[in-house]
This record gives structure tokens, sequence and C-alpha cells, in this order.
């Protein structure tokens, strides 16, 4: 080609090639600019770029007032999520509120693990939902920006006139249906055999209607993909696919939390079990609907509710920024109907709907119920064919309501499949007490890694397996008393790492010495047991066999304060026994055959408040048992072989507030026996054989408030003898053989005297 521009002449070359390659990039470059909305000017206005723009005149008020209120419940109940989870995982917060707020939020006083920092984060998402929805309903303005190129993009293909927007809710409502049913059939399916276990007939009802009310929302949200798949390009399928969005999500929110709400209101029993732990008589079981139950952490469960408010966000987004005045699609211009997406969409509905009846009968929760049988509640037993009890087989309403605390004693249980316990990761106490095991397989508690306290009470165990314990690293309280066991180990203590308490011996009635609320075991020794399990506090090891204590057995328990030997046949305690044992609050050596207490037997003992002697076989004590012992209070000696105390016996003891020395064979008592009990309150020497008190015996005992010298050898009382106790309150003298008529106290004396046994007043 030759062109003639101002008398100059030029040749042109145009190749094939190379205008192909140009007309190519137009054509890319053409449909970049369609995609970005940039050739507006030349499309009908249906399908251009200012489609996204807010025409509020187009908006009915029926919509308007469906939006608004969708707004306002996702912002109540987002609100209501975020003091939920903020206070209820808050611990110290949650401390300082009054009463009436904690019934008014359903809060309760439970100590929780978590920090400040954790209930912040779980307690965030919502609260950023909070800030959304008030921006929603605060800020309605019409916007005529031109849209950014990622929203024309977006809205061209996965808008609610996009083409691919029936494969996209196809999509999103498969995920929401497996989220809502595998996070939330169970745990609802769950509170309903609750109620019928505890047979709360208003609880069954509202329960049920809630759940199959939640079941019905699940099937229908399985069901619409499928029409919306099979008319594509219709109106009411694609703008009914969002208003079925929002109704679903306020139908699962508003049924589970009002399942939960009527749970934590009716469900909740109190139980207890006796026995042996520690300083406490009974171990309390509460089966109440575990907070983490009712509002979840796991990703599952939180996500189950946080998803529902997200997407009830974007609902209302897209809701009240859609224009309502354009068709979903030109007349004219509306596409074939697809035979594929049909299908696909008719096949997802019925896999998902499969997928609800498989987990509806396959649950071992409502509405299969356990078959109605309770026996073993919140555990499922079967008959054992070896014995005539029950074996347990699964804990999975355990599992499902997240339970705590699980109490399986007393239900004559023989037998614990190995399995039985695998998913009760959240369980922190757990009780078989009362039941026929015999023995422990190895492994069966290994699934309950969060457990703290275990009561094996009364259950016949014979032996223990080197691993029965594998597993419970987090354990502080093993309750084995009443049971057969003849040696325990270290290799069976090796993976109580933070054990607080090994709780083997027997129970006594505080009232009654006689009752025994429990037994014992029957160990006869003790080596080097406790050396992987330096956290302990108290070890109760009465009501045993044990004839001797090896030295080594308490080395390295430097955090012990209580320590239980009583009732056993140990005849000498080692020196060495007790060294390093500088946290020792309480120990107990009653009723053993104890003749004699080696010099040193309490060195090192600094800390100790509570030392009980009595029921041995002790003829004489002698000066210095007790030195260094300087913060004793109690001082328990009765029921021994003492025929006198020598002076200076208790030098030392100067917060000493009870001294116990009933049932000895004390026939005098020096002067100066209780020469620096400036602080005692208590004097038992009852049951002796005083012939006389001399008048100085009870000098220096200004803090004196009861004094007990009954059933002695008293014929009469020296003049002088309870001079100084002006804080006397009881003075027993009953049971001597003095004439009564002749001994009489003068009651201007003891101002505070009000009980007084054996003489009168004068």
């Amino acid at each position: 080609v030759v062109l003639q521009v101002d008398d100059y002449y030029s040749s042109v070359f145009l190749m094939d090639v190379t205008l192909t390659r140009l007309e190519n990039q137009l054509s890319d470059l053409t449909k970049l600019a369609d995609n970005f909305g940039l050739l507006d000017d030349v499309k009908s206005k249906w399908e251009t770029s200012l489609r996204l723009c807010n025409d509020a005149s187009s908006v009915g008020p029926l919509t308007m007032a469906g939006t608004i209120f969708l707004q306002i419940v996702a912002l109540v109940v987002s609100f209501f999520m975020a003091v939920e989870y903020f206070l209820r995982y808050a611990p110290r917060i949650r401390s300082r509120l009054s009463d009436f707020l904690l019934d008014a939020l359903l809060l309760d006083t439970e100590e929780s693990n978590e920090t400040f920092l954790e209930a912040a984060f779980l307690a965030l998402p919502y609260l950023v939902l909070v800030v959304v929805f008030l921006l929603q309903l605060l800020c309605r303005k019409t916007s005529r920006k031109r849209p950014r190129p990622t929203e024309v993009l977006y809205e061209k293909y996965f808008g609610l006139r996009g083409a691919y927007y029936p494969f996209k809710v196809a999509i999103f409502q498969c995920f929401t249906v497996a989220v809502q049913a595998l996070g939330k059939i169970s745990l609802l399916g769950g509170l309903v055999t609750f109620a019928q276990e505890e047979q709360d007939a208003t609880a069954i009802l509202w329960l049920s209607v809630g759940f199959w009310a939640f079941f019905a929302l699940l099937c229908w949200n399985s069901l619409y993909p499928a029409f919306l798949l099979m008319f594509p390009d219709t109106a009411w399928a694609r703008i009914g696919a969002a208003f079925m969005d929002a109704a679903l999500d306020l139908g699962y929110i508003l049924t589970y939390l009002g399942m939960v709400l009527v749970a934590m209101l009716r469900l909740q029993t109190v139980s207890e079990g006796w026995g042996n732990f520690g300083e406490d008589l009974t171990l309390q079981f509460s089966n109440r609907i575990s907070p983490v139950f009712a509002f979840p952490t796991d990703f599952l469960g939180y996500g189950a509710v946080y998803f529902n408010l997200a997407h009830a966000c974007c609902i209302a987004h897209i809701l009240q920024h859609i224009n309502w005045s354009l068709p979903v699609r030109p007349r004219g211009e509306r596409q074939k109907r697809r035979v594929l997406p049909a299908l696909f969409g008719c096949s997802l509905s019925i896999g998902l709907l499969s997928m609800l009846v498989i987990l509806l009968v396959t649950q071992d929760v409502f509405p299969m119920t356990h078959g109605q049988d309770f026996t073993c509640f919140p555990c499922r037993c079967s008959d054992n064919a070896d014995s005539a009890g029950q074996q347990i087989d699964s804990c999975t309403i355990a599992a499902v309501l997240r339970q705590k605390q699980v109490n399986l004693a007393a239900k004559n249980i023989t037998a614990v499949d190995p399995k039985a316990f695998s998913s009760l990761g959240h369980v922190q106490r757990l009780s078989l007490a009362n039941n026929t095991l015999i023995h422990l397989p190895p492994g069966l508690f290994e699934g309950l890694s969060s457990l703290e306290q275990l009561d094996l009470t009364r259950v016949e165990l014979q032996r223990l397996h080197d691993d029965s314990f594998r597993g419970l690293e987090q354990l502080k309280l093993l309750a084995l008393s009443d049971n057969q066991l003849t040696e325990l180990s270290a290799a069976m203590l090796q993976y109580l790492p933070l054990l607080k308490q090994l709780l083997l011996g027997g129970k006594r009635d505080k009232q009654n010495n006689d009752r025994v609320i429990v037994k014992g075991n029957r160990i006869e020794e003790l080596g080097a047991i406790f050396k992987h399990n330096e956290q302990l506090q108290v070890i109760d090891l009465s009501e045993n066999w044990l004839q001797k204590v090896d030295p080594a057995t308490f080395a390295g328990l430097k955090k012990l304060r209580w320590l239980s030997l009583s009732y056993n046949f140990l005849t000498t305690i080692p020196t060495e026994t007790f060294q390093g044992l500088g946290q020792l609050q309480l120990l107990y050596l009653s009723f053993n055959q104890l003749t004699t207490l080696p010099a040193g037997t309490f060195q090192g003992l600094g800390q100790l408040q509570k030392l009980y002697l009595g029921g041995n076989q002790l003829t004489r004590i002698p000066v210095g048992t007790f030195q260094g012992l300087g913060q004793l209070q109690e001082l328990y000696l009765g029921g021994n072989q003492l025929t006198t105390i020598p002076a200076g016996t208790f030098q030392g003891l100067g917060q000493l507030q009870e001294l116990v020395l009933y049932g000895n064979k004390l026939t005098t008592i020096p002067a100066g026996t209780f020469q620096g009990l400036d602080q005692l309150q208590i004097l038992d020497l009852r049951g002796n054989q005083l012939t006389r008190i001399p008048a100085e015996t009870f000098q220096g005992l200004g803090q004196l408030r009861e004094l007990n010298l009954g059933d002695n050898q008293l014929t009469t009382i020296s003049a002088g003898t309870f001079k100084g106790l002006s804080r006397l309150q009881k003075l027993y003298l009953e049971y001597n053989p003095w004439n009564s008529w002749s001994v009489c106290i003068n009651s201007s004396s003891f101002p505070l005297l009000n009980d007084l046994r054996g003489v009168s007043f004068c």
C-alpha cells in the first residue's frame, strides 16, 4: 500500500499474520473491558455495571421491613452470643457480677480454665457482626458510586442475576446442611434423650418439638437447591433463594438457642458419692448442661452458629442493595433449561437427605434414645455374658453433651469395653464406685485426657496392671478405698505426674468413730513408689495391713501436707521416714502398735499442725520428741499406755490449742507439765487414774476453754487448782469417786462457765 502525505510517499507493508494477532488482542481486550463494566454504553440497562447501584424507590415496603427485621434479630443474637462467650470464658469478670445478672444470663460461678484473652478471642467474631449489623441498619443511604471491577465480576457470574448463581447456592447450601447436621443433630438429639432420662414431661415436649423443627429445616434446606437448578432462570427461584437463606439462618439459630435455653433451665440434677476423698466425705456430681455444649469452642459447634449469622449478614447486604426494578433476565433471552444442572441438583438433594437419614438412625441419641434403657446413663450398657452384671459399651450421650462429670456408681457394672471411654476426652470427674470390676484392663482410661478426679471406691479391685492408668496425665485425685489391693508399685503410678491426692485408706464417721464409711485395702508394705509423683499433697494409707514403712517411701514429696497411716500394724517408725516433708500439716498415726517414738521422728516438720498418735501402745514419750513442732495446734495421745508425762515434754509447743490425753494410765501430773502452752484451749484428761491434781498444774493456761477430768480417781480438789482459768466455759468432773456434795465450784471465779458436770456451783 502506497500512501501520499504532503507530497511525501510511503510504502506500508501489511502482513496477514500481524493483523490476525492484533485482531485477537483487540478481541481479548474487549472481553476484559466488558468484564469490568467499561462497555456499559452499548449494553441494555439490566446488564450494565450500574445495576449495582441501589434504587431505593424500587424496594417495596414488605421487602424493606423483612430486611430490617432480619438485621435486628441477627444483631440481638450476635450481641447475646458475644456477651455469653465473653462472660462464660472469662472467670475473673464473671465472678464480679451480681447474682441477679448471673441468673438473668444463665451463668454460674463454675471455675474455668480459659483466660481473658481466650474469652475475648471467642467473643470478637460476634462483636464484629454486631458492628456490621449496626452499620447496615444506620447507614441505608443509596450509593451512586460506580462499582469496583471486582464487584462487577462477582455480580456478573455469582450475583443474584449471575450466570453461576444457582451453582453457587447449591454448593453453599450443601456446606450449610453438612455443618448444621454434623454440628447439631447429635447435640440436640442428646438434649431430648437427657430430658427423657430425667422424666421431665415439659422439657421432653419442648425439646422434641424443637428437634423435629430443626430437622425439618435441614430437609427443606436440602431440597431447595434442586428447585433452583431445575428453574435457574426464573425470578421466583432466584429471589426466593435469597429469602429462603435468611429464613433458614434464623430458623437454625432460634431453634438451637431455644432448645439450649430450655435444657439449661429444666435439666440439672446433682448427686453425690460417699467415700474417702481426703478431707471430704462426698464427691459432688452435676449433670447440668455444660457451657462448652451450649456455647461450644470447637470448629463445628462454634461455626454452626457463627456461619448462620455471618451468612445472614451477607443476605441482608444483598437484599438491601439489589435493584428490584430490574428483571432477573431480559425477555426473550432466557436460556433453555438444561438437563445436566437439574440432574446435578436432584442428585445433590438426594445425597443430603440420605446423609440426614443416616445421621438420624445411626446416632445413639434421640430418636433412637438408647432403646429407652437408661440404667447406665449417660453411657450405654449390655448384659455381660461372663457375669450377672452389665458391660459399658459406649458413652455417646456424655460425649455429645460434653458433660464434665460422669457418675456411673452403683450401676451393677462388671466389665468395661476397652473403647468405651475413648470419646470422653473432655470429662474431668468420673465415678465407677460400688460396682464389681475385679481388675482394670491396660489403657482403659487412655482416652480420658482431661480427667482430674477418678473414683474407684468399692469396686472389688484385686490387682492393678502397670498400664491401668496410662493416659491420665491430668489426674489429680485417685480414690481406691475399700478394695482388695495387696500391692502398689511405682510403675502403676508413673502415668500420674500431676497426682495430688491418692486415697487407699478407710474413712470413719467423725461423730462416731466405730461407724465405718469405707474400708481400706490389704497393702502390706511400701517401697519407693512415689518417685514419679512429686505433686502429691494428700496420701491416705489408713486401714491397710502395713507392718513397716520404707524410709524412702515418702522421699521427695516436698508438697505433701496430709498423710494418714492410721489403723495399720506399724510397730516402729524409722527416724528418716518423714524427713524432707517440710510442708506436712496433718499426720495420722493412730491405732497402730507403736510402743516408742525414736528421737528425731518428727524432725523437720516445722509446718505440722495436727498430730494423731492415739490408740497405740506408747508407754513413755521422751522429752524432746515434739521439738521443732512450733506450729502444732492439735496433739492426740489418747488411748495409749502412758503412766507419766515428764515435765518439758510439751516444751516449744507455743501454738498448741488442743491436747488429748484421755484413756491412758496417768496417776499424777508433775508441776510444769503444761508450762508454755499459752494458747491451749482444750485439755482432755478423762479416763486416766489421776488421784490428785497439784494446785499449780494448770497455771498459765489463761486461754483454756474446756477441761475434762472425768472418769479418774479424784477424791478431792485442792484449793487454787483452777486459779487463773478465767475463760473456762466447760468443766467436766463426773465419774470420780468423791462425794459430789462435798465438792463445789465457786461460780464467781468462772464468769464464762456454762457447762459444769459432776459437781455443782457453791
